[in-house]
């Protein structure tokens, strides 16, 4: 009797402890619950040890509210925000604004962790929910793993090609603590490298200090670039005459900018062309996008002959040689003489002076976007593909807004989801990059299907005029992908300046823009005469997209 007593009290414990401990089901159902909290108290501890074998530590708490505009944190250097501006994110303690890549879903979003709540098939045990994470979804914790180098003010580099490990420890009433490994991702820096997020609390006041930061929110737009703007803006797609190339002049009112030079052959029609229209004979913003010889070539060539001074020049930034010689060069001299130059990774991350909005009037803004891939200023190139590198600018004049990506390509899941978290949808104009191109990620269905353009521009001249339809740019892939967008599928609004000549747009910012040709002057040839009267052809009307 006393043994079987026994037995019904083991049995009676074992039910208790089964009862109590946390099973799978209650994991997904703490998951679910937490994923949809609306403001949350985190600690946050990052615990390093470098190559040295130095333990490096930061810890910081984050009073996060997804219906407000920053999170407030403490963390070992004082007090500070995340801010929101225009959906755009940037970490400011004390003086010092970075710019970070977060995005604005929900309040674990804010901090790089999302993904953590959409899993599935974690490996359960003993209350410890465990996961590795491999390419490509690594890239979801790249806030998460980059911003390492905020919290510690190291600049730690990072591969979102390897592994993370997640472990998660709960009970049932709740989440314990959640440990990232993310020593794989920052290999090539570190030797370890571990975040610890624990929940101080499920809810809590937050209290709105948007007043309190406003004096600092505005130092995030530059001002000191204001111009009398006109009614009308003006863009200008240069002909180029020689190759593939890039130069784009932008005209309203008092302002003047220039992107690019095209080829070394394409410098005298550039400067013949600011020579008509540049009436003060300064460029209020000159941008290079990179170091190829088919955007820089033209500055060796005479392309700025007519100007005098420049006010803001804003490029690629890293150290070069070669084709970018000469442009670096004059670009130091106009320096020299009062024009303010900064690289787009000091714009992107308010570095050296720079910043990532410059206002120029109420109607005219311009907006370096960040595409992750910047090379820092006086660096030298890692890339062995310098269109990587290339400086992508949003120009928004009134309603409308202006798409430059110079050569942009790389890793699409590095430029393409940076670039997607900046305010690119529905842009008005694209001028295409890689003069239409579809190779190393460029042009993608993806990205186009994101900016849903309403006019495609293609700058590239007719290699071979009298074997036009072999022309690599634009390709034919990527055409095929712009003929089926939204709005370009009905409009067939792609312009290309190989048949049009320079293509001269006119922008009241508010109606449909006006686009019209030049002319070619270089042009091309069928069954053995020159093809003319296309200056205001849409592309797909061209004998030149017809006979291809």
């Amino acid at each position: 009797m006393k043994k079987r007593f026994i037995i019904f009290l083991i049995t009676l414990f074992v039910l208790f402890l089964s009862a109590c401990s946390a099973k799978e089901e209650d994991f997904y159902i703490l998951l679910n619950e937490y994923s949809n909290l609306k403001e949350v108290k985190l600690l946050e501890k990052t615990d390093v040890i470098d190559k040295n074998g130095v333990l490096i530590q930061a810890t910081k708490t984050i009073n996060v509210n997804s219906n407000n505009y920053f999170a407030e944190i403490e963390n070992n250097n004082g007090e500070g925000y995340i801010t929101r501006v225009d959906n755009k994110f940037y970490y400011l303690l004390g003086d010092t604004f970075k710019s970070i890549d977060y995005t604005y879903s929900d309040v674990y979003s804010l901090i790089g962790i999302d993904y953590i709540f959409k899993i599935k098939d974690y490996d359960i045990s003993n209350g410890v929910a465990k996961k590795t994470i491999k390419t490509p979804n690594v890239s979801y914790f790249k806030n998460l793993i980059s911003n390492t180098s905020n919290d510690l003010e190291k600049d730690y580099q990072y591969d979102t090609v390897n592994p993370i490990k997640i472990e998660i420890t709960f009970n049932k009433e709740e989440i314990k603590e959640i440990k990232i490994d993310i020593s794989e991702t920052l290999k090539k820096s570190v030797s370890s490298a571990i975040k610890t997020i624990v929940f101080l609390s499920e809810s809590l006041e937050f209290y709105d200090k948007t007043q309190e930061i406003e004096s600092k929110l505005e130092n995030l737009v530059n001002t000191d670039f204001k111009v009398n703007t006109g009614n009308i803006l003006d863009t200008y797609v240069i002909e180029m005459v020689y190759q593939y190339g890039d130069s784009i002049y932008i005209k309203s009112g008092d302002f003047d900018m220039l992107i690019d030079a095209g080829q070394k052959e394409d410098g005298p029609n550039i400067n013949k062309l600011l020579l008509s229209y540049c009436d003060d004979k300064k460029l209020d913003v000159l941008i290079g996008t990179h170091g190829h010889g088919d955007h820089l070539g033209g500055f060796s060539n005479g392309a700025l002959n007519s100007i005098n001074s420049v006010g803001l020049i804003i490029d690629y930034g890293y150290a070069d040689g070669g084709n970018s010689k000469t442009y670096e060069s004059i670009r130091d001299s106009y320096v020299k003489l009062g024009a303010k130059y900064y690289s787009a990774y000091d714009c992107v991350n308010y570095t050296n002076g720079g910043q990532k909005k410059y206002k120029f009037s109420d109607d005219l803004s311009l907006e370096v976007l960040n595409t992750n891939q910047y090379a820092k200023t006086g660096s030298k190139a890692t890339s062995d593909n310098e269109n990587d590198y290339s400086v992508v600018v949003k120009l928004q004049f009134k309603n409308h807004s202006y798409l430059f990506s110079g050569d942009i390509s790389g890793d699409e899941l590095i430029f393409e989801e940076s670039l997607m978290k900046e305010d690119i949808e529905n842009i008005t104009v694209y001028k295409a990059a890689h003069h239409g191109s579809s190779t190393h990620n460029t042009n993608s269905k993806r990205f186009l299907d994101f900016i849903n353009p309403e006019i495609c521009l293609i700058s590239a001249a007719i290699v071979d005029s009298f074997n036009p339809f072999a022309n690599d740019h634009p390709s034919k892939i990527f055409l095929s992908r712009l003929y089926e967008l939204n709005k370009i599928s009905s409009s067939r609004n792609v312009y290309f300046n190989g048949t049009m000549g320079t293509i001269h747009l006119v922008d009241n910012g508010i109606n449909n823009i006006g686009v019209t040709g030049f002319g070619a002057t270089k042009g091309y040839y069928y069954n053995g005469a020159k093809v003319t009267g296309e200056n205001s052809y849409k592309l797909d009307s061209t004998i030149f997209y017809q006979k291809r």
